[in-house]
């Protein structure tokens, strides 16, 4: 189990029941996003491949890609934005 002890200039401190610890950074929301769009492709390589295109028209990867199988497919996603100058 994890519990909660501090927050310390964007970084969470938590401790596990059995005395180890965990921290987690983090970034507030920005004001500052301009346009959002989710990369989507069939394969891993497929999804890098859309993902390195948005790169270059000045997206960037936000948060952890993610998987669905349920189908018995393997499509990956990845949220990308692009952020206002300044």
């Amino acid at each position: 189990m994890l519990k909660w002890r501090e927050k310390v200039e964007g970084t969470c401190r938590f401790q596990y029941s059995t005395g180890g610890e965990a921290l987690l950074n983090f970034q507030p929301m920005s004001n500052n996003i301009l346009e959002y769009k989710t990369a989507h492709g069939k394969d891993p390589q497929q999804l890098d491949d859309e993902v390195n295109k948005l790169i270059a028209n000045g997206f960037e990867p936000h948060g952890s890609p993610y998987t669905d199988a349920s189908d018995g497919s393997f499509d990956v996603w990845q949220a990308m934005v692009k952020y206002r100058a300044g």
